[in-house]
């Protein structure tokens, strides 16, 4: 009789596997979003407040929302740390020895989308903070347009985490598995219509951004439910 395996300890099995990334993604937020934070309090209250009104009004105008855009790019970019875990399974051809444990296919997939639930959550929660955080030294609130694009941001780090983590496990090799996602982004953008590249603008992103803000919990659920499903999938396959 197959005993069951404590699933807090499958989690913290894929937490160990991606601890190297999380401290890498942690260190770089930290220095990364200093640096726009240091420009704003130098706007506020630095040598760049001792320019003209005119010309800190100028810079505030095209550099508030790239400012704190900036500042906010890392902490979306967290939801990437957990790729370790399918990196260093394929390096230490974890796949061999999978079916010799007591733990079934999809409680496997689903501790590791657990913990992929648990960094996009903090993914979206760090963003906003350091977003509201930036808003507040600029002395403005935060707009609705700023969530939609932290949230565009991190629904499209949190696909390509997927589509990364299923092409190596699939190829079991991390190589391959990086060549077929380009690949498949490639493809994805010659997809594209040219008229829509030529006649896209910023305001048209941000725009559709704030369209697919009230869908965006479904499509990060979809995503988890994707990654989930393929994940299962991938580790109940017979060998041929």
């Amino acid at each position: 009789m197959r005993k069951k395996a404590s699933f807090p300890a499958l989690v913290y099995r894929e937490l160990i596997l991606c601890q190297k990334s999380l401290m890498a993604y942690a260190v770089s937020t930290l220095l990364f979003t200093m640096m726009p934070i240091l420009v704003i309090l130098s706007l506020r209250y630095g040598n760049l407040a001792l320019l003209p009104e005119s010309i800190v009004a100028d810079i505030r105008a095209n550099n508030d929302l790239m400012l704190t855009l900036s500042a906010a790019i890392c902490p979306c970019m967290l939801v990437m740390a957990i790729a370790e875990s399918a990196v260093l399974d394929t390096q230490i051809k974890w796949d061999r020895f999978r079916r010799s444990t007591p733990v079934k296919p999809a409680r496997m997939a689903l501790a590791k989308y657990a913990l992929f639930a648990i960094l996009l959550l903090a993914s979206v929660v760090a963003a906003i903070a350091v977003m509201a955080l930036c808003h507040g030294l600029l002395g403005s609130p935060i707009q609705k347009t700023d969530i939609a694009v932290i949230m565009a941001l991190i629904a499209g780090a949190g696909m390509l985490n997927v589509i990364s983590q299923v092409f190596i496990m699939l190829f079991r090799s991390v190589d391959k598995g990086m060549l077929a996602m380009i690949g498949c982004a490639a493809a994805a953008m010659f997809l594209i219509p040219q008229e829509w590249k030529v006649n896209i603008t910023v305001d048209k992103l941000l725009g559709g951004a704030e369209a697919l803000l009230p869908l965006m919990p479904v499509i990060l659920m979809g995503i988890l439910a994707l990654g989930f499903g393929l994940t299962t999938y991938i580790y109940a396959r017979r060998e041929k």
